[in-house]
């Protein structure tokens, strides 16, 4: 083989492994050491968690991609698991995501004493208004 043929194939391996560890990276984006255990509480109209001593109960479907840190899961579901929300104070606000393996599902949870909801967002729950 000439030199010409084999810098071309260095440089198509080099591509190739540059690929493999940014799909990687994008793929596991979130640091999952160290995860907290969430309580998990009920009553009769809804479920929710618990974080610092507060409630946090679903208020409305939500974007996956608005997750931002991961902080732990729910009971021993490991695949219930708690984020905080990209631009919103973690005290107020979290995310549940269930992942499944065959569905995704994404909910914005509300601390229950917030009243200052912020624009574009209404809640899907009658009590929860």
């Amino acid at each position: 083989m000439n030199k010409k043929v084999i810098i071309a194939i260095c440089i198509i391996i080099l591509v190739l492994i540059i690929g493999v560890f940014a799909w990687i990276k994008l793929n596991n984006r979130f640091d999952k050491s160290n995860p907290i255990t969430f309580e998990k509480g009920s009553n009769d109209k809804y479920s929710y968690v618990i974080y610092k001593g507060k409630e946090y109960v679903p208020y409305c479907a939500y974007s996956p991609k608005e997750r931002e840190k991961y902080l732990g899961y729910v009971g021993e579901d490991k695949q219930d698991e708690i984020y905080t929300v990209k631009g919103y104070l973690e005290e107020e606000w979290l995310i549940s995501y269930l992942d499944s393996g065959m569905m995704n599902d994404c909910m914005l949870l509300k601390e229950k004493s917030v009243t200052d909801i912020p624009d574009g967002l209404t809640s899907e729950y009658e009590w929860n208004n």
